[in-house]
């Protein structure tokens, strides 16, 4: 299989002006936006009467990796809970490699964002958190020098998404054997980082998709509340895998429900995509997407087109015109 981690999804108090952040922290690009709502949309998300506007950005990774910012107005976002921390289980924290690290820690600094950092030059890490809350870690030396870079010269790329659970072995075999990711060796000492050592998780667990990496950590920590939150609560949502044709799609849906994974309803085939979220044994939300080569600027896997790019295609087709 060639499934590759496509997407981390945020559920926001203002979903325009956090992507607007990280794209003028980590020069990440607008590739546009779409409105969720109706039964389709509850079909696929699992959630009733779901009405909420979705604004998308793309980082520097070779795969095209998505960032999805959800502003929900119906039903109405869940605050995070109040005593919420980065080891509570759920999906917690996501790793970005900078090109221009020193840049990006010197405005976290000043923003008053920055937490810490550790390690020697050239290979250090910052922890930090964005401005509603989310946290981050950015890093000096690229942890996937392999994973490649697009053609649209972002200095930044996502490269971990973390999932705490209380079966951190269990999850992660769940996922390598159903979802077409692979186990891999992280650099020596990465599971030693500040991040998880300071928030008592442990046994990671290293999935890759493409040129990111999936981070399972186990946690000891309960739910908030004792029940695991809605899709719609403040903070870090899900993330996606894409396929690189629908008949892998269907390959890789199929064996994941063999697998024990649960589906939210039926199949969505809307021509330009085919979606599903998915959930795992252990109840984590996962967005299995087939998104169609032709359409991709429609499904924001490509930048939005601006008005000065616009106005030169209309220049040239007039040109034409008068040939």
């Amino acid at each position: 299989m060639s499934t590759y981690c496509s997407q981390i999804a945020f559920v926001c108090q203002d979903a325009r002006a956090l992507r607007s952040w990280y794209g003028a922290l980590f020069g990440f690009v607008s590739s546009g936006r779409t409105i969720y709502a109706g039964k389709l949309s509850t079909r696929v998300m699992g959630i009733d009467g779901v009405n909420t506007r979705c604004y998308w950005s793309l980082d520097g990774n070779a795969d095209m990796f998505q960032l999805e910012f959800f502003d929900f107005r119906s039903p109405e976002m869940r605050p995070r809970p109040e005593h919420w921390s980065p080891a509570m289980p759920g999906y917690a924290c996501i790793g970005i490699y900078s090109q221009r690290f020193q840049c990006c820690v010197d405005a976290l600094s000043a923003q008053q964002r920055l937490q810490a950092v550790e390690g020697e030059t050239g290979g250090r890490v910052a922890y930090a958190s964005d401005p509603e809350g989310n946290a981050l870690e950015i890093y000096e030396r690229d942890p996937l020098p392999d994973a490649g870079w697009n053609g649209r010269k972002q200095p930044c790329a996502v490269r971990l998404i973390r999932l705490n659970s209380h079966d951190a072995e269990g999850v992660a075999r769940a996922w390598s054997g159903s979802l077409g990711v692979t186990p891999v060796q992280m650099p020596e000492g990465w599971a030693q980082r500040l991040s998880v050592v300071k928030q008592g998780l442990s046994e990671p667990r290293y999935l890759r998709g493409g040129g990111v990496v999936v981070e399972i950590c186990r946690t000891a920590e309960p739910f908030p509340g004792g029940q695991r939150p809605p899709l719609y609560q403040h903070g870090f949502m899900n993330f996606a895998l894409n396929t690189q044709s629908r008949i892998e799609w269907d390959e890789v849906y199929a064996q994941a429900l063999w697998s024990g994974f649960r589906a939210n309803g039926k199949a969505l085939e809307a021509g330009i995509f085919k979606v599903m979220y998915i959930n795992d044994p252990d109840g984590n939300s996962i967005e299995l997407l087939y998104p169609r080569k032709f359409a991709y600027r429609v499904t924001g896997f490509l930048p939005s087109l601006r008005l000065d790019a616009l106005l030169r295609l209309l220049r040239r087709w007039l040109a034409r015109r008068e040939q």
